[in-house]
């Protein structure tokens, strides 16, 4: 199965499994090329084949405040990940009390600029994509981290084994996206051992 087909069977799942049938969100379609070249720009890197042919498909999800596609979280598009990498290139200094899993995979930031959001919870926390991992990281892995992220968490390799791991969960019932858990408390759950 292609990357956006399995993007858009896991989109489909969250909508018929999850509480949010009345605030399902229409996905933007094809986004406006220049805007990736805007993206590659701010972080000074290339962007990964996954995320490019994913935003060549589709454009984040209608620009609703509040409860997304993503079990909550919103599928951003290329304008709001545009405005976040900007808000990071003020404040991408290395924090306290912020750490790595596993170790040393994830550099020690609250935000930076070279990690691309992708679903947002609308309260300072994103999982994305990171453009500039730690020596033990992979170019591209898929991260968690916010305002409340500690520690910042690798779920993925690649936002392609990123849509494998979810759909994975969903084969197997689904369960664990039946809950009151926040989303990242869910992949924290399953990832740190």
């Amino acid at each position: 199965m292609d990357l956006i087909s399995k993007f858009e069977k896991i989109v489909t799942w969250f909508y018929i499994n999850g509480e949010w049938e009345d605030t399902f969100r229409k996905l933007n379609r094809v986004a406006d090329i220049d805007r990736l070249d805007k993206i590659k720009k701010l972080t000074e890197s290339e962007l990964p084949d996954d995320f490019k042919s994913l935003y060549s498909k589709y454009n984040g999800e209608e620009n609703e405040k509040g409860i997304g596609n993503w079990r909550g979280h919103t599928f951003m598009s290329l304008n709001e990940i545009i405005y976040e990498l900007n808000l990071y290139i003020e404040n991408s200094d290395t924090e306290e009390g912020i750490s790595s899993y596993p170790e040393k995979a994830i550099k020690i930031k609250y935000y930076h600029v070279k990690w691309i959001p992708i679903f947002s919870d609308y309260c300072g926390n994103f999982i994305g994509i990171d453009l500039d991992p730690d020596e033990k990281g992979k170019y591209g892995q898929v991260i968690i981290f916010g305002r409340d992220e500690a520690p910042n968490i690798v779920i993925a390799n690649s936002l392609n084994d990123f849509f494998d791991f979810n759909l994975d969960l969903m084969n197997k019932g689904g369960d664990v996206f039946k809950t009151e858990k926040h989303l990242h408390d869910i992949y924290r759950q399953l990832k740190v051992k």
